[in-house]
């Protein structure tokens, strides 16, 4: 029996956090790892400002923004538990079942860095990923 290697087995568990997502366009989601602990996750979410239940939401409504998979995991904990972490992330495209291949946006850039993550790594096929150093990393 082939054992999984630890990336995908990371991955796996952020995909099925994205399974949680409730974006009817795009969903992704994000764990945080440190020293092989999860610290926190994340997934994508619509959300209506004026209070709205989630069954009434669509993507072509102009009342809805999206919470990010990688900021929701962000935001979820203190930043000395993220130094020198990785963020793992998996996203699908809701109407063709795909994995997007594209890594965080501009703003969850931002946000991972000044978290202090120091690695990003994104599926790009169901065994296949990127891995991207995002410029911080521990001193030893």
């Amino acid at each position: 029996m082939d054992r999984i290697d630890k990336i995908n087995y990371y991955l796996d568990i952020a995909q099925t956090i994205m399974d949680r997502g409730t974006c009817l366009h795009a969903n992704y989601g994000a764990i945080i790892v440190k020293d092989d602990v999860i610290v926190s996750t994340g997934c994508s979410n619509k959300v209506r400002q004026d209070g709205a239940s989630l069954n009434q939401v669509n993507s072509t409504d102009p009342t809805c923004c999206i919470e990010h998979a990688e900021a929701t995991a962000i935001f979820a904990v203190p930043r000395e538990l993220m130094l020198g972490a990785t963020l793992y992330l998996v996203g699908r495209d809701m109407q063709t079942g795909e994995i997007l291949t594209e890594g965080p946006c501009m703003m969850c850039y931002h946000l991972i860095i000044k978290a202090r993550i120091s690695w990003v790594v994104n599926r790009i096929s169901p065994v296949d990923y990127n891995v991207v150093q995002v410029g911080w990393t521990e001193s030893k």
